[in-house]
């Protein structure tokens, strides 16, 4: 089959959509995906979704890793519940459920680019938001707990 082939055309554009614009996940899925034909990158892209790449997982913990514990338990309450929330909301539910101040973890999460404060998909507030993979990366956290 050639690479030029509509076949490959649609699954390299879900391997983009997938990697969401992070290069690392490019180029980690490419180089498994190089010399497959377009039956087995639907299927590794299959599997991607459903258990997310190991090779990407753990390049993205390394960052996690770093946190300190309430750094990490914030993390993992914003991956798991509150990934599109308004920042003030999400500073309200954390503070009562762990009975302290998340204004300087939010912040060190943005500053490791964990997550990001957006306001472009909000009509009023700012919104907590994270790359998909990264988002991932968390539930995977949790799940293996």
């Amino acid at each position: 089959m050639e690479v030029d082939d509509p076949k490959y055309m649609d699954v390299a554009n879900q391997v983009i959509s997938y990697a969401s614009g992070l290069p690392l996940a490019l180029e980690l899925i490419g180089s498994d995906l190089y010399g497959k034909n377009a039956s087995e990158w639907e299927s590794m892209l299959d599997g991607c979704k459903r258990i997310p790449h190991d090779q990407i997982q753990q390049i993205l913990k390394v960052s996690y890793d770093g946190l300190k514990q309430l750094e990490k338990d914030v993390f993992l309450d914003i991956a798991c519940f509150y990934k599109g929330s308004g920042l003030e909301y999400v500073k309200k539910m954390i503070a009562t459920v762990h009975d302290f101040d998340p204004y300087y973890h939010i912040g060190v999460l943005v500053d490791k680019c964990l997550i990001k404060i957006d306001s472009t998909n909000c009509i009023t507030v700012d919104c907590i938001e994270m790359h998909e993979l990264v988002q991932d990366m968390g539930r995977e956290i949790v799940r293996l707990e």
